[in-house]
C-alpha cells in the first residue's frame, strides 16, 4: 500500500499518456488492475476518472469485456 499512496498522483497521467500515446491497452487494464487500491483508499473522483480513460481506451480497441 505504501507503493501504491507513493505512486497514486502519477496515475492519472500515466493513463493519459497511454491513451494519447497509441497504448490503449495499457490505459484499460490500468484502472481495472488499480480497482483493489481504489476501493480501499476511496478515492472516488480518481477512480471515476481512472476510469472513464479506461472505457474510451477500451472502446477505441472494440473491446467489450474490458
Amino acid at each position: 500500500m505504501e507503493w501504491h499512496h507513493a505512486e497514486s498522483p502519477g496515475f492519472l497521467p500515466a493513463l493519459r499518456l497511454a491513451a494519447e500515446h497509441g497504448l490503449p491497452e495499457l490505459g484499460w487494464q490500468l484502472p481495472v488492475t488499480l480497482w483493489s487500491f481504489y476501493r480501499i483508499t476511496r478515492n472516488w473522483a480518481q477512480w471515476i476518472a481512472a476510469y472513464e480513460i479506461g472505457l474510451d481506451c477500451a472502446l477505441e480497441l472494440g473491446d467489450f469485456s474490458a
